[in-house]
């Protein structure tokens, strides 16, 4: 039995229903990471690799392809969620009746905290630096 799998991390795509009602993963990229030791592998680790993959800070869902005979195509049926250790060993299985390799697909959160920078005019920045001296 292999001590190492083979984890094909998608990301930055998104999951649609194409014209036959099956789910797609479309416009993503992915990282490859090889000979991962699976005795050591853990549900963080995997998170870690994620967030490696394009320097992401959170990631809100895992979830891997388990292969079923007759739906391969539809990750809809064949999406595992990735939320425990118990779960990171049952997609290390997956991985061995794959030929030692798992596709891992990531959701990442994206912060909606963000600042939109917009320049003071002239006036704007004169007037908002007397109003500082004033409140010295």
């Amino acid at each position: 039995m292999e001590d190492h799998i083979t984890l094909i991390l998608h990301h930055v795509g998104d999951l649609v229903r194409n014209e036959n009602r099956r789910l797609q993963y479309i416009g993503g990229e992915f990282c490859v990471w090889e000979k991962i030791y699976v005795d050591e592998l853990c549900l963080w680790d995997i998170e870690k690799m994620v967030k490696h993959c394009r320097s992401y800070f959170k990631v809100s869902k895992l979830g891997y392809m388990k292969p079923y005979e007759g739906v391969a195509n539809d990750l809809h049926i064949c999406l595992t969620p990735l939320t425990t250790d118990q779960h990171v060993l049952d997609m290390v299985q997956a991985a061995r009746s794959n030929g030692n390799e798992v596709e891992i697909y990531a959701q990442h959160l994206v912060d909606s905290d963000e600042v939109e920078i917009v320049p003071l005019t002239t006036e704007e920045r004169e007037e908002l630096e007397r109003e500082m001296e004033e409140s010295m």
